[in-house]
């Protein structure tokens, strides 16, 4: 990236050093573990300083939590795409193309899939007690495979109910490019 006067805008800079810690994060987490991850080895992995990382986040419980977010958005969007182009008069296609779609992400991205999928559980109460909240806002968004309704969808997180953002649908931008 170039410096001085022919250097992006700050706001261009830093989404990029996000895109960039967030793959250097899900590798991390994916070798090491969330338990034997550390904020000095996420930076390291992506080439940058430690006060870098800290700039983004304030510790690797929140760099997890946002790492989630992203990826959860992304295999979202993936699937909602998949099934909006499967007639909706097709049910059983309508779920064999939204879950082909899913698992087709997580096997195209297997650094990601682990973080979302299984360091999210080991990064403590606050991280599990926001992935449910992430899922229930998502479950209570989902269409229902033979309608345009929403409805509940087949990954239904764990009981522990917490009040739910409003649904919102967003762009089809990834973490593994520049979004942050």
């Amino acid at each position: 990236m170039p410096r001085g006067r022919h250097a992006p805008p700050l706001e261009v800079r830093q989404t990029r050093q996000r895109g960039r810690l967030f793959a250097a994060a899900s590798a991390v987490f994916a070798r090491l573990g969330y338990a034997d991850a550390t904020a000095e080895a996420i930076a390291r992995e992506a080439g940058m300083s430690k006060a870098t990382f800290y700039e983004h986040f304030a510790n690797k419980e929140e760099c997890i939590i946002a790492l989630f977010d992203v990826g959860l958005r992304d295999v979202l969007n993936v699937m909602r795409e998949a099934a909006d182009e499967t007639p909706a008069d097709d049910p059983r296609a309508r779920v064999r193309v939204t879950l082909g779609a899913f698992l087709a992400t997580l096997a195209e991205f297997p650094d990601d899939s682990q973080t979302l999928l299984v360091e999210i559980v080991g990064a403590g109460p606050r991280a599990m007690e926001h992935r449910d909240r992430a899922l229930e806002a998502r479950r209570r968004c989902w269409p229902h495979p033979t309608t345009r309704t929403r409805s509940p969808a087949p990954w239904s997180s764990s009981p522990r109910g917490r009040s739910a953002p409003a649904c919102r649908r967003t762009s089809g931008t990834s973490s593994r490019s520049s979004s942050g």
